[in-house]
């Protein structure tokens, strides 16, 4: 049950942003959208304590966007870059757009320099795009699950971007298995 395994974890007294998930998304037991707002109160639980900026986030594989939508909803003045793959794009910015009808979106086919990613409050970016983002921008980076989903090659592509684009004070939140068997290349190989 994620609504009791919530609760147990994040009482309504215990944090400083109590997070309303039923307003926010309806009454689902989605355990996506769970684990989204468990990730959300942890990674602002941990950013209020460093007193890191909460100006600039950058999500790769954000699948629905259900943590972007929260970040979003309870931070309202953060701009936030959403890399994912081009046939993933369209379910986190359906939910977006529906959240924000007002916001200021862009689409990856929209981007065309650097500049054009801070422009708005919500940008997409599919994962051949990366090379637009400017660097050491960002003060949080985030990756929910998806490294899990990933060959190492890429993933190790996503670290030396997060190494490019992060501030110098900044946040790397990430929450993946620690290990899953994958099978590409004609074998089976262990993702770590």
């Amino acid at each position: 049950d994620p609504v009791k395994h919530f609760n147990r974890l994040w009482p309504s007294d215990s944090f400083l942003i109590e997070v309303d998930v039923k307003k926010e998304f309806g009454d689902v037991l989605d355990p996506g959208i769970w684990k989204a707002a468990h990730i959300y109160n942890d990674l602002m639980n941990i950013v209020q304590s460093l007193g890191i900026d909460k100006d600039y986030f950058l999500e790769v594989g954000p699948g629905t966007g259900a943590l972007s939508r929260l970040i979003k909803r309870y931070q309202s003045d953060v701009k936030i870059t959403l890399i994912d793959l081009p046939q993933s794009i369209p379910y986190s910015f359906c939910s977006l757009l529906h959240a924000f009808p007002s916001a200021s979106f862009y689409l990856p086919n929209e981007v065309e320099s650097a500049k054009d990613v801070f422009s708005k409050e919500l940008v997409f970016l599919t994962n051949q795009q990366i090379s637009k983002i400017p660097r050491r921008r960002y003060s949080i980076g985030l990756n929910s699950t998806s490294f899990a989903e990933m060959r190492t090659d890429a993933i190790e592509k996503y670290f030396r971007m997060f190494r490019r684009v992060l501030k110098e004070e900044n946040l790397f939140y990430t929450f993946n298995r620690i290990e899953k068997m994958m099978e590409y290349d004609e074998g089976i190989t262990p993702i770590r």
